[in-house]
């Protein structure tokens, strides 16, 4: 009787540790107050990344989350997992068929060849706001809404951006005056209004700039994002409405087709500088672009002060019709999902300590990328903007290439603070959706309509009906 008694309880115990050990997707998981101690304990926490991505960043946020979990007896290992740039399709495909498995990666990077809406529809990733407001140590107001806006669907949260980095573009100095005026007048410019302002100075000076492309090859100004970005913005995802079928989109068509036939858009995808343009670069530069994105790097730093030599004047960001501002292709944001098959309390937990050691910059460490984004934490941006900035070593680097910057310069200081409240303005407008509308449904009628087989009526009119009915599917 009393072995009986002995093995009944060895069952009890057993069937509690397995009822405790086992949250969503096997994890364990706190359903009470996201206080990780409980979900920490004896756990991985797996997280798939390109292997380009430096480590470190997530090594200390390992270490700190573990700060934490240590005086609550609990701790949690970080289970790295990277994939080659050039094997991203093949791994999304793998991931997304390991996810309807109900088998996937606790957290995972944002690529753009990701279908987040697919992802968000399906339920295979976590609404990241219901992390936020049941986490005892944030709310929404701790992040810029407008950046976590920018990857809502439907008023949930499907991936998390770290930052948040714009496209500023500024114009040829060497271009006739009419156009610099019209340029100096504008907060924001959209796609459709550079390549309108790109049309006009071929046709009315053709012999002076017929050589001209539209941008260098760090903006979002190729081709194919131009589509991507477009069929997001006339396309109602929230409300299931396609205006594809409008004026405003088959003017956009026209436009983009007679840019394309002379050659307007950059072809080749290369940075040609990481640091700051020496002024040999700069003046090449002009004589091959209309406009210039310097939102790479440290070349970000013209977008707030003055150069000494303005081959390129006035950075103002890109932005849609409604005057929201898109996200650069470089210098991503950053963003990562969580696996509805994973331990989203952990998950988020792993993020929130991730913001700092990946974005912001300190005197103790610098992130991987030295341009001037915006932290997505409200509360690291003023320390990140001063640090980067003498992070820069004001006397080597500011004092060749901006005015006013020299070591006994009276109004540097004056400079600095005019960025600084630049930088606040920008970090506080509003911000586009990410494209969500895959290309893919409308390749078929683009091809034909950049080939001339048919109007661009007509193409407007196929891809409306083809995206309405991927819409309601």
């Amino acid at each position: 009787m009393l072995k009986l008694k002995v093995l009944c309880l060895f069952i009890v115990i057993c069937a509690m540790l397995i009822i405790s050990a086992c949250g969503r997707g096997g994890h364990e998981e706190d359903t009470i107050d996201n206080d990780n101690a409980r979900d920490a304990s004896s756990t991985v926490l797996n997280i798939l990344i390109p292997d380009f991505y430096p480590r470190n960043p997530f090594n200390i946020a390992e270490a700190t989350l573990n700060q934490e979990l240590y005086k609550l007896n609990r701790a949690f290992e970080l289970e790295i997992n990277t994939f080659r740039y050039e094997e991203t399709i093949h791994q999304i495909a793998r991931m997304e068929a390991m996810m309807m498995a109900g088998e996937s990666y606790d957290l995972f990077l944002l690529d753009r060849e990701h279908n987040l809406w697919r992802f968000a529809q399906s339920g295979l990733v976590v609404d990241i706001y219901e992390r936020i407001d049941n986490c005892r140590h944030t709310n929404r107001e701790d992040f810029l809404t407008n950046a976590l806006n920018a990857f809502t669907i439907n008023e949930g949260l499907y991936a998390f951006p770290m930052r948040l980095t714009f496209d500023y573009i500024a114009i040829n100095s060497a271009l006739p005056q009419e156009f610099i005026s019209t340029f100096f007048n504008m907060n924001s410019i959209t796609n459709i209004e550079v390549m309108s302002m790109y049309l006009e100075l071929n046709k009315n000076y053709y012999d002076d700039f017929n050589s001209l492309i539209i941008s260098n090859s760090v903006s979002n100004f190729f081709s194919d994002d131009i589509k991507a970005r477009a069929l997001n913005d006339f396309v109602n995802l929230n409300e299931g409405v396609s205006f594809l079928n409008g004026s405003g989109f088959v003017s956009f068509l026209d436009t983009l087709r007679q840019v394309q036939e002379i050659q307007g858009f950059p072809t080749e995808r290369f940075i040609s500088s990481t640091g700051l343009s020496s002024r040999q670069v700069r003046q090449r530069e002009s004589r091959r672009y209309m406009f210039i994105d310097d939102q790479f790097s440290q070349n970000s730093l013209f977008v707030f002060f003055e150069p000494i030599n303005p081959y390129f004047l006035h950075h103002i960001p890109l932005a849609n019709e409604a005057g929201e501002l898109y996200i650069s292709r470089f210098n991503s944001p950053s963003a990562f999902s969580i696996a509805a098959t994973g331990n989203e309390s952990l998950a988020w937990d792993f993020l929130r300590h991730l913001i700092a050691p990946l974005v912001v910059v300190n005197y103790d460490y610098r992130p991987h990328s030295m341009a001037i984004t915006i932290p997505v934490k409200r509360s690291y941006i003023e320390s990140h903007f001063s640090a980067l900035i003498y992070h820069n070593d004001l006397d080597d680097r500011f004092s060749p290439n901006f005015v006013g910057m020299g070591k006994y310069d009276d109004e540097r200081e004056e400079r600095i603070q005019q960025a600084w409240e630049r930088f606040v303005a920008f970090s506080e407008m509003p911000v586009a959706t990410i494209p969500l509308v895959p290309i893919g449904i409308i390749e078929e009628d683009l091809s034909l309509f950049m080939d001339g087989v048919i109007t661009a009526e007509d193409a407007a009119l196929r891809m409306h009906n083809r995206v309405s009915l991927w819409l309601i599917e």
